[in-house]
């Protein structure tokens, strides 16, 4: 499958840049400790991190280079979650809840030792209704808005492209009002308790 990796940077791909997997104490997200692993999101996918990005006018600045790489689903040992039938397979990796915050946490460190990568298929945000079984599934997965690839093995990571500027997205600015998005983001996460 191929992705994207987009920076602010024009950096060729260093798989020796690529830091090892560290959890954080808390995170809203539920994600690593940033900086951590190498990100991409599917080229193919109408919920891709770059048009996401650009919808809702967040993070335009790291959309200046993009490189494209490849994981082969067949070759590598990847933990897919494409939606709420496939949480199941990260129960094991729980971490205890923190005494403060009653956000589930996983143990990405534990992930990366049993996996060369973690995949998340995750369904638009304006896709979800409040019944709807994707509930439970953004419990897990708070701010996770694309699709994302999160490679903790870099030796998985084949076919790299070189960085391309985006001119496209030069004239962009970040804004910091609340977009529709983030208006329906909090009213979302203040149903589960999230917020």
């Amino acid at each position: 499958m191929k992705f994207y990796h987009y920076s602010e940077n024009n950096i060729p791909f260093d798989s020796s840049k690529i830091h090892k997997i560290e959890n954080i104490s808390y995170s809203a997200t539920n994600k690593p400790k940033h900086g951590t692993g190498f990100w991409g999101s599917p080229c193919d996918s109408r919920n891709e991190w770059g048009n996401f990005c650009v919808k809702n006018h967040l993070y335009i600045e790291g959309l200046l280079y993009r490189m494209e790489f490849e994981v082969d689903f067949k070759t590598s040992n990847i933990l897919e979650i494409k939606g709420p039938n496939d949480l199941n397979k990260i129960y094991n990796f729980l971490l205890p809840r923190h005494p403060t915050y009653n956000n589930i946490f996983l143990d990405w460190e534990t992930i990366a030792s049993k996996y060369d990568a973690f995949f998340l298929e995750i369904k638009p945000l304006e896709e979800i209704s409040l019944s709807d079984s994707y509930i439970n599934y953004w419990k897990f997965f708070p701010n996770w808005d694309v699709d994302s690839i999160l490679v903790f093995n870099p030796k998985v990571i084949k076919n790299v492209t070189s960085p391309v500027y985006m001119a496209c997205y030069n004239n962009l600015t970040s804004i910091t009002i609340d977009t529709e998005y983030d208006l329906k983001l909090k009213k979302f996460k203040a149903h589960l308790g999230l917020a």
